[in-house]
C-alpha cells in the first residue's frame, strides 16, 4: 500500500515540474521574441540557412568581366576557347585527299598543327589528360575510375573564368551515368564526370550540359570563355564514317562562327583524341603515346593555311589554354618537354577580356 499511495506522489509532483518548466520556456520565447522586433534584426535560424547555401557561380550565364592576364610564352590572351574533340583518326586519313573536304577546307582558314599525338590508348587517358594534365594511370575506358586530383576547372574558377561543358545525347545536366545509347552519349568521353571535385559539386554539374544549351548559348552570344565540346558516338566520328563526322563538323563550326560570341579573339581548336589503334607513337618526353593525329585551330589570331611540323600533344593544347590565361599548369602541361601552340598564331595583340 506504501508504493500504490508514493507513486501518484511521484506522478503529481513530475506534472508539476514540467508545467513549471513549460511557463519558463513559454517565457524565455516570448522575451526573444521581443527583442528580435525590437533590434530589427533577423532570427538567427534564418541567417544560418543563408550562410549555408552555395555560393553563386562567379560566370554563370553572364559573368561579370575582367581584365585577361597576357599570354605567356607568346600564346595570345583569348576571349574564348572551344575545344571540340573527334575521335580516332590518324593523320594520314584526315590528309588524305577527299577524304575529309570539309576539315581541308577549314585547315586552308586555320593554322594545323600536322604532328599532333595522343597521350595514350585507348579514349579515356586522352580525354583525361586535357582535363588534368595526366592518364592517371588509367589505361581502359573504365567507367568507375574516378579521379581525385586538381584540374583545369580548379583553375579557371579560381582566376573568375567562365566555363562550360557541352555533351551531345547528355540525358541531363549533370548526368553521371556512364553510357546512354539512345542518344549515342559516351561517358568514357566526358572527362568531367571522372573527378571526384566536379563530381561532388551541384554548382560544376550544371555546368556540365547538352547542345539544346549549345545552341541556346551560341545564338544568345552568352558562351563562356572555355566551351569543352563533345559531339555523340556518331558524330565524332566513332562510330560512323568520316564522312559523316566531317560533313558534321562543317555545320558546327558555321554555327559557331556565325554566333555573337565568337570575335577578333575567339578560338576553335579541333582535335583528335588518338590515332591508329595500332600506332604508339608520341611527341618528345611522351612515348609511349596513342598516336599521330591532328589539330586544327580556327581563329582571327591563327595563321591562315600554316602547317606545323613541331611535334605537340594534349599536354600542349592544355598548356596553351593556361598561358593564354596566365593559370598555373597541370601535371604534364609543365614539362620542360612540353610545348604550347605559339607557332600556329599571328604576333599577340593587345588583351582582352575573359567572359
Amino acid at each position: 500500500m506504501r508504493l500504490h499511495r508514493f507513486r501518484p506522489r511521484l506522478v503529481a509532483g513530475g506534472r508539476r515540474r514540467r508545467a513549471r518548466r513549460a511557463a519558463l520556456l513559454l517565457v524565455a520565447a516570448l522575451a526573444l521574441l521581443a527583442g528580435c522586433a525590437s533590434s530589427g534584426k533577423a532570427p538567427a535560424p534564418r541567417i544560418a540557412r543563408e550562410e549555408a547555401r552555395p555560393l553563386p557561380v562567379r560566370a554563370d550565364p553572364a559573368p561579370a568581366e575582367r581584365p585577361a592576364p597576357a599570354g605567356r610564352e607568346g600564346v595570345p590572351s583569348f576571349s574564348h576557347v572551344i575545344v571540340l574533340v573527334m575521335e580516332n583518326e590518324p593523320a594520314s586519313a584526315l590528309l588524305a585527299p577527299g577524304r575529309a573536304p570539309r576539315l581541308q577546307q577549314l585547315m586552308r582558314r586555320g593554322a594545323t598543327a600536322v604532328r599532333y599525338y595522343g597521350v595514350a590508348h585507348p579514349s579515356l587517358p586522352n580525354y583525361l589528360a586535357l582535363l588534368g594534365g595526366s592518364t592517371f594511370g588509367v589505361h581502359s575506358d573504365c567507367w568507375f575510375c574516378y579521379v581525385d586530383a586538381p584540374n583545369l576547372v580548379d583553375r579557371l574558377e579560381a582566376a573568375g573564368i567562365s566555363w562550360k561543358a557541352y555533351m551531345e545525347g547528355l540525358p541531363s545536366p549533370g548526368w553521371l551515368g556512364p553510357w546512354y545509347p539512345p542518344t549515342r552519349y559516351a561517358g568514357k568521353h566526358d572527362p568531367f564526370r571522372y573527378f571526384q571535385d566536379i563530381r561532388r559539386s551541384p554548382a560544376r554539374l550544371r555546368r556540365i550540359v547538352g547542345f539544346d544549351r549549345l545552341a541556346q548559348d551560341l545564338r544568345s552570344g552568352r558562351l563562356p570563355a572555355f566551351a569543352f565540346v563533345v559531339p555523340d558516338l556518331c558524330h565524332d566520328g566513332h562510330d560512323c564514317p568520316l564522312a559523316q563526322a566531317d560533313a558534321w563538323l562543317g555545320g558546327f563550326v558555321r554555327q559557331v562562327e556565325s554566333s555573337p560570341a565568337w570575335d577578333a579573339r575567339s578560338v576553335l581548336f579541333i582535335v583528335w583524341d588518338e590515332g591508329a589503334g595500332g600506332d604508339a607513337s608520341g611527341a618528345p618526353g611522351l612515348t609511349p603515346g596513342g598516336g599521330r593525329t591532328l589539330l586544327v585551330a580556327l581563329s582571327p589570331l591563327a595563321r591562315a593555311g600554316y602547317r606545323s611540323q613541331i611535334p605537340f600533344s594534349h599536354a600542349s593544347l592544355l598548356r596553351t589554354v593556361e598561358d593564354a590565361w596566365g593559370l598555373p599548369r597541370l601535371g604534364l602541361s609543365a614539362s620542360p618537354a612540353v610545348r604550347p601552340l605559339t607557332p600556329l598564331f599571328k604576333a599577340e595583340a593587345p588583351a582582352a577580356s575573359a567572359k
